[in-house]
């Protein structure tokens, strides 16, 4: 059974797409999630880099060590993704 993502690709290539063609529409929609994590703060700020790098490494950005995780809830940053129309 394939994949969301491998269908989209089938069809994408299908329709004569290549690998640059969504350049700028990826751009773009990282640009917007990244705005509207900059909006929300400090919290928002560091939810965004949790889901794109990590929590390690979003800590070694901020210059904090590594909490224990014991000592701490899941972390979870939300990601948004929307329904082909």
């Amino acid at each position: 059974m394939p994949t969301i993502i491998a269908e989209l690709v089938r069809l994408a290539l299908s329709h004569g797409l290549s690998d640059s063609s969504l350049d700028e529409r990826v751009h773009n929609a990282a640009s917007s999630a990244a705005a509207a994590a900059n909006s929300d703060g400090l919290p928002g700020q560091i939810a965004f880099l949790i889901s794109q790098i990590g929590v390690g490494e979003t800590c070694k950005i901020i210059g904090v060590p590594m909490p224990d995780s014991s000592d701490m809830p899941e972390i979870s940053a939300p990601r948004v993704i929307s329904e082909c129309g």
